[in-house]
């Protein structure tokens, strides 16, 4: 956690997040957005850049977030309650990239496993979630392509993620396109997910097929990455 972030600090975001109720965009004064209620209650500036003291994986995160997963989520108890140790959060480059890894296997693990391909695609599919690689991901592409698969582009969004640098030496300087990837890839699976269909499982709006998603307890688990939130931290 950043030494120059304050238990003050924490405590003069939580008092005005209790006044507000948070909205998409950068938002206003008495309806900020995540970000900006940092900012106004820390500097009284209403933006949504980055404060010093959070850190660069967990901003983007969220400002990205806050907005798909719509007011029910961005307005919850847990949510509001992470966002006064989100504040706080930088560290260095090594926890950064490997909180951006953490968000690379919530896309593996939680987002692309929710996706119901077309019939003919489920097998390769389920190869493809079993590879969680670039090799795999790149495999399933071609297995479309070879068919002659119309919807090539829509299933491209895991080898996009992937593709955006080498997993193996992550470099922030990259990390935004990367997270970019990984959250278009939410956010085609949520589109999936509140299509029109006689399916049951497509029976969701967009905000609650991104809440299937858990974004709240993924941010959590950012921020406890690598020493914990303390007792009655949402208290």
């Amino acid at each position: 956690m950043s030494e120059s972030f304050t238990k003050e600090d924490r405590e003069k975001i939580s008092r005005f997040l209790s006044t507000v109720s948070l909205s998409e965009g950068v938002g206003a004064v008495n309806a900020p957005c995540s970000i900006a209620a940092i900012n106004l209650a820390l500097t009284g500036s209403l933006n949504d850049e980055r404060p010093p003291c959070m850190s660069p994986v967990i901003h983007r995160f969220i400002m990205e977030v806050q907005d798909a997963a719509g007011p029910e989520m961005r307005n919850s108890r847990e949510w509001r309650a992470l966002l006064p140790w989100a504040a706080g959060s930088l560290d260095e480059d090594e926890i950064e990239q490997e909180r951006l890894l953490m968000i690379r296997d919530w896309m593996w693990d939680v987002v692309l496993p929710k996706h119901e391909p077309a019939e003919d695609l489920t097998d390769a599919w389920a190869t493809m979630l079993q590879g969680r690689s670039q090799d795999a991901a790149a495999a399933f592409l071609t297995f479309m392509r070879e068919r002659e698969h119309e919807d090539v582009d829509s299933y491209s969004v895991a080898s996009d993620a992937e593709s955006a640098y080498d997993w193996r030496r992550v470099n922030l300087v990259l990390a935004s396109s990367a997270l970019d990837c990984i959250l278009s890839a939410a956010e085609h699976v949520a589109g999936s997910l509140s299509r029109d269909t006689d399916c049951e499982q497509f029976r969701f709006s967009h905000g609650a097929a991104w809440r299937s998603f858990e974004p709240a307890a993924l941010l959590r688990r950012l921020i406890e990455h690598p020493n914990g939130l303390p007792a009655g931290w949402d208290s």
